[in-house]
């Protein structure tokens, strides 16, 4: 059982974080080639499903988590994984 106190007080510290992360976060996470890029937005550029990308990002393919668990990747990054000799692309074949 914990402090209400110190409960109150790590939420009040978790929320200033976060209005301090959240704009430095969106600056980071730019758009286009070099950007960051969601899911659809790779998927439409590849030319490919978004559950291909899914898949890819289950299988190893680098990205990060974003809000809602959303994923965000680096399109020279997804490349490089595309090319690699030694990931194997079970059962993501594009759509």
């Amino acid at each position: 059982m914990s402090d209400p106190d110190y409960d109150k007080i790590v939420k009040m510290l978790v929320y200033e974080l976060k209005a301090m992360l959240i704009p430095e976060l969106a600056n980071l996470m730019g758009s286009g080639p070099e950007g960051w890029m969601t899911t659809s937005d790779l998927a439409a550029h590849l030319k490919v499903c978004e559950d291909t990308i899914r898949t890819w990002a289950k299988q190893g393919c680098p990205h990060i988590r974003a809000a809602k668990g959303s994923h965000r990747f680096l399109q020279s990054q997804v490349v490089a994984w595309l090319q690699s000799p030694a990931k194997e692309l079970q059962g993501s074949n594009p759509r």
